[in-house]
């Protein structure tokens, strides 16, 4: 029997050689022992010799692939599907069409990756300063990066003719490790730099783009899973097993209370329609992260490529890096050594490395982050009463409970350490859902940790009693046979697509919704099935990708008495609010400034998303900007903007928690809107317009539908005035929002004290007052919410108000010019420590959270610059790439055989001598026939499967069924080509040893 080795690229066999290898060396297809092609016979060179090395490579290529076994085969049919039917349930037709994607959070993460291609990246930078929302903030300071940066690299491409060029160029790149027999060893190298070099150059339209990344998290999740169980050493069929029980993740809608928590908690596909894309990306990472953790762990292989993987993982998201970090602590305790402890030691520091220059600026700069005051569940005092156990254990996750339960016990029986890991994972998980505190952190953020661990156990589970029956009908328990795990995957993805696709109620020729609104699967056949139960993951992805312009006007039927009568509403309306908006921002008159438009929630959900207005600055080039914005956390001025929303609208979203927040007063909200330097009010409601119309505080300058414009006095709101009294620190307070937000809104709240702001620091010379400690209830008895708080009395130190003129306010910059210089001047942008004046003392930080300057020339500016924290951040990223290249150059780890490993084999070695020596008395006494001879050459019997790849004897090489080898491989030698066969990653050759 011929041997075969692994180099399928799936775990898979390759074909024998063809033909054999001549006493030269040459193979007798014309290719040398290391793949290279002879020249033709006759001395030809040029086209033709190179004609004849490319099939050659291709034929070579072909037989590897051909040469896949039934398992490798089955498993990739199986992710592939996987991939697909969440690819389909996303609406790739739509993911393809150029328009603005829309839809909760996503509606405006679209300004993200435009604002950094516009004015971040051209300044070399990462993350800048943005005066489009909240009166500036700093860009992706505290947001993750990366994400928008993959939407910018897709976009941009290469527009020019040598696109002809590079395109095919680039796409040569991706196979060719699996074609050249030489450049084998880098393939997955190659196909990294091939998959980034198409990337580079071929130019996508900036809405596909963002679709396309967007999505990209969900799809790829399958691919992770299976190669998470792939790359730990499991055997067929845990693998694809994984893969499928991904898609009972992305799936998932719990936990279903409080109008659907789920849907924004991260992870699946709500989650990520609803703007969590960067956590789901974030979360596959994780995923592969922890496979190449394993592998290493068993293999002492692979450093530099975990230690990227994590510095990914964290800077796609943070919360699912707080995840892999607490699965690597389990990891190293379940794969316990001193070998492999010195093998990850220098990961983490690596990864961190990487990372820094976003990860330093975001530490030392926390106290500047927003706490939109997430409830703790189970909320409190609900009705019905909530307890954890709605959450962690709803009656719709009491099968995978019980399934998950199974591939625990059978993995601790078995010795299978990936269901320790993760049977850990949903413990520990569920734990710190009940116990973390109330804080920053939403406990219902650890709960997509707890439900994917629970799903991947239930599908190990399954596999797991999928490979316990292959034992049992098996004539050789140590090499079950795959046909029950290859018999089973058909019947498998097709119980997966009906039972997650009914709900879905968009799967072409499958499932839709009957006039009932029921789902309905084969609709119109003798075997149509009606569901109940609806899944809208796939309709608001739907609604997302139709984009702002598909957003059609209202057709309900409702009359003119509603808040959003038909015909009214939709794309029309919104585009032309924006081109009105725009048209005043052209017009001399007028000009570029903030507006401040109020919130509406019916009349702005028919635009796509109630945030749609936080697109002005998008279509609009940056000359209107919002005071609102998406990225709550990121901007300490947030707070204030949302006390001014609810008393400027007639329903306002009040979305921060635990703020003093007040009802509709209009002149209240004027006198704020001219503190902050806001130029527009856009009023929508009959309240606010009718009051709106009756003030002389305002001109109305356009009307746009139901939109009413009106423009604030230039004078008292201009974003650059002098002061007629110097700010007063207050001691005792701290730069976090926990110390700062509390007397800053009270402050924000009483415009009779506004004539002295106080301030964080600043001259010796100003007067420094002690901020006396809160009350904890009101005069009332009812608990204090923030900003309702008695202040100390300011003193009034009065001087000279500084004549302010020629402002300019650029992007990261504002200049002015003042009569004279030594008086305070307050600028209204918002406050971070990375402003830098020049030609005056400061800036320095007074409420609400503006900035103050002391000029000392009459000639000021401000620039938003780099600090010593950014440069350090820089410079520990470019140790971190030194750190990369040492980690590749060191090469991989021995990892000896551990202590619970010796004793597994030692054990096992015991009942195989047992087993063999009861099997020779038996056929001494005649029980038992010989076993049969093979012929010389004839290879092994046939009932004992193929051979096994060649590979360096070790001492634990001879395992029982079902045990973890020190090395991490999962029972005996597995078939060859088998998913788990040898150490090796997807497509890996055994590792010698």
């Amino acid at each position: 029997m011929t041997e075969v080795h692994d180099v399928a690229g799936v775990g898979g066999t390759a074909a024998p050689r063809r033909g054999g290898s001549d006493a030269d060396g040459s193979d007798a297809d014309g290719s040398d022992a290391h793949g290279a092609v002879a020249a033709p016979a006759g001395g030809s060179t040029g086209l033709a010799a190179a004609r004849a090395r490319v099939a050659t490579v291709v034929r070579a290529g072909l037989a590897r692939i051909g040469g896949a076994s039934w398992e490798s085969a089955v498993t990739g049919l199986v992710v592939a599907a996987c991939a697909t039917f969440v690819l389909v349930t996303v609406h790739p037709g739509l993911i393809l069409t150029d328009n603005t994607p829309t839809g909760g959070d996503m509606g405006s993460h679209v300004w993200g990756p435009m604002y950094l291609m516009r004015e971040v990246l051209p300044q070399w930078r990462l993350s800048g300063w943005s005066p489009d929302w909240y009166a500036g903030f700093p860009a992706f300071q505290f947001y993750m990066v990366l994400p928008m940066l993959a939407i910018v690299v897709l976009d941009v491409g290469v527009r020019s003719p040598l696109l002809a060029l590079s395109l095919p160029a680039a796409l040569a790149v991706v196979p060719l490790g699996w074609f050249v027999a030489r450049l084998r060893r880098w393939r997955w190298a190659l196909f990294g730099v091939g998959l980034l070099l198409t990337l580079l150059v071929l130019p996508v339209p900036y809405g596909v783009a963002f679709k396309l990344v967007a999505v990209s998290g969900l799809v790829t999740l399958p691919v992770a899973a299976w190669a998470l169980g792939r790359l730990a050493g499991a055997p067929f069929p845990v693998p694809p097993a994984l893969a499928l029980g991904s898609l009972f993740f992305l799936y998932n809608l719990e936990p279903t209370l409080n109008s659907g928590t789920g849907n924004i908690i991260g992870g699946n596909l709500t989650s990520t329609m609803a703007g969590e894309f960067s956590f789901s990306i974030s979360l596959t990472l994780g995923l592969l992260y922890l496979g190449f953790l394993i592998r290493g762990l068993r293999t002492g292989e692979g450093r530099a490529t975990t230690a990227v993987l994590l510095a990914l993982c964290g800077l796609c998201h943070i919360i699912p890096a707080f995840y892999v970090l607490g699965a690597t602590a389990l990891a190293l305790v379940i794969w316990p050594g001193r070998a492999r402890l010195r093998w990850f030691l220098p990961i983490g520091p690596v990864a961190g490395l990487l990372a820094a220059f976003w990860v330093v600026p975001f530490a030392t700069r926390h106290a500047y982050v927003n706490d939109m005051g997430w409830e703790r569940v189970p909320h409190v005092g609900s009705d019905p009463a909530q307890g954890y156990w709605d959450y962690l254990a709803p009656n719709a996750l009491w099968v995978p409970l019980g399934l998950a339960a199974v591939g625990l016990v059978v993995g601790v029986v078995v010795g299978r350490r990936l269901a320790y890991l993760l049977g850990a994972l949903v413990v520990l998980s569920g734990l710190a859902f009940v116990h973390v505190p109330d804080g920053r952190l939403w406990n219902a953020r650890i709960l997509p940790l707890y439900y994917l661990a629970l799903f991947l156990l239930a599908a190990l589970g399954v596999a797991e009693v999928l490979r316990a029956l292959a034992v049992l009908v098996s004539r050789d328990p140590r090499r079950p046979t795959p046909w029950v795990g290859v018999a089973a995957a058909l019947p498998a993805v097709v119980f997966v697509v009906l039972f997650l696709g009914g709900p879905l109620a968009t799967l072409p020729g499958i499932s839709g919704v009957n006039d009932k609104g029921e789902a309905t699967l084969f609709a119109g056949s003798p075997i149509e099935m009606t569901r109940t139960y609806r899944n809208p993951g796939s309709f608001w992805a739907r609604y997302n990708f139709r984009g702002l312009e598909g957003q059609e006007p209202v057709a309900t039927g409702a009359g003119a008495e509603a808040t959003v009568p038909d015909g009214q509403g939709g794309w029309p309306e919104y585009r032309d609010m924006v081109a009105t908006m725009a048209a005043l921002g052209q017009d001399p008159d007028h000009g570029c400034g903030r507006a401040f438009w109020e919130f509406e929630r019916e009349r702005l959900g028919t635009y796509g998303t109630t945030m749609a207005p936080m697109m002005l600055p998008y279509f609009t080039d940056g000359c209107i900007g919002s005071m609102e914005g998406l990225y709550f956390e990121s901007s300490a001025t947030t707070p204030y903007h949302f006390l001014t929303q609810c008393q400027l609208s007639q329903a306002g979203s009040c979305s921060q928690r635990d703020l003093a927040y007040s009802g509709f007063d209009l002149d209240r909200g004027l006198d704020q809107l001219e503190l902050m330097g806001v130029t527009y009010y856009m009023a929508v409601s009959d309240t606010a317009v009718t009051q709106a119309s009756q003030s002389d505080r305002l001109t109305e300058v356009a009307v746009s539908g139901p939109w009413h414009v009106y423009e604030l006095d230039p004078e008292r709101s201009q974003q650059v005035v002098g002061l007629g009294a110097e700010p007063v620190v207050l001691e005792d307070v701290e730069p976090t929002q926990d110390s700062w937000l509390d007397p800053a809104a009270a402050w924000f709240q009483d415009p009779s004290r506004w004539a002295v702001p106080f301030a964080l620091d600043g001259p010796e010379d100003w007067a420094r007052v002690e901020l006396p400690e809160a009350e904890e209830e009101t005069s009332s008895g009812t608990p204090r919410r923030v900003g309702d708080r008695t202040l100390p009395d300011l003193p009034v130190d009065e001087v000279r108000e500084a004549q302010v003129s020629e402002v300019e306010m650029g992007t990261d910059t504002i200049s002015f010019r003042v009569d004279e210089p030594g008086t305070p001047v307050l600028v209204k942008a918002s406050y971070f420590p990375n402003w830098e004046a020049t030609g005056a003392e400061g800036p320095y930080r007074v409420s609400p959270n503006l900035m103050v300057v002391v000029p000392t020339d009459q000639e000021v500016s401000l620039h938003y610059g780099r600090t010593s924290v950014d440069w350090a951040g820089y410079a520990l990223t470019l140790l971190g790439l030194v750190g990369l290249v040492v980690l590749w150059r060191l090469g991989p780890v021995a990892v000896p055989e551990g202590w619970v490993d010796r004793r597994r084999r030692l054990r096992d070695e015991d009942r195989d001598r047992a087993r063999r020596e009861a099997e020779a008395r038996s056929r001494a006494e005649g029980w038992l026939a010989a076993p049969p001879v093979a012929a010389p050459g004839a290879g092994t019997p046939d009932d004992a499967g193929p051979a096994p790849p060649d590979r360096d004897p070790v001492p634990w090489a001879d395992r029982a069924p079902w045990s973890d080898g020190p090395d991490g491989s999962d029972g005996s030698d597995p078939v060859p080509g088998a998913d788990g066969a040898g150490d090796a990653p997807p497509g890996d050759d055994p590792p010698d040893r």
